[in-house]
C-alpha cells in the first residue's frame, strides 16, 4: 500500500465511512476505490480534491505525511509573528529574505 492510499483509508475511516458508500459518493466502483486506497491504482488531481471534499479534510494533509501537524505547527509561526512588533516582523522578514539568497 502506497502512504496516499493509506492515508486516504484513514481520512475516510476516520468518518466512519465504509468503502462502498465512499465509492458510491464518488462514482466509482467498490474494487476501484480498494485499488486506490491499496496503491494498486493512481489518484488523479481531481479525485483527490474530491476526496478531500467527500472526507472533510484538506488536500495536503492526504498528500503529505504530517499535513495536519505541519499545518499546526505554521498556525503557530505565524501567532508568533503577529504578536511581534512591527520593528521585529521587518527583523525577522530581512532575516527570511537573506536565508533565500
Amino acid at each position: 500500500m502506497n502512504n496516499l492510499g493509506k492515508r486516504l483509508r484513514e481520512a475516510r475511516n476516520n468518518i466512519h465511512m465504509h468503502q462502498a458508500v465512499a465509492a458510491e459518493s464518488m462514482q466509482m466502483s467498490r474494487p476501484t476505490l480498494s485499488a486506490i486506497e491499496t496503491g494498486k491504482r493512481q489518484v488523479t488531481a481531481n479525485e483527490l480534491v474530491q476526496f478531500a471534499e467527500l472526507y472533510k479534510v484538506d488536500v495536503s494533509e492526504l498528500l503529505y505525511e504530517n499535513g495536519d501537524s505541519n499545518r499546526k505547527r505554521l498556525m503557530e509561526y505565524y501567532q508568533r509573528f503577529v504578536a511581534l512588533s512591527e520593528e521585529k516582523q521587518i527583523e525577522v522578514m530581512h532575516f527570511i529574505d537573506d536565508v533565500e539568497r
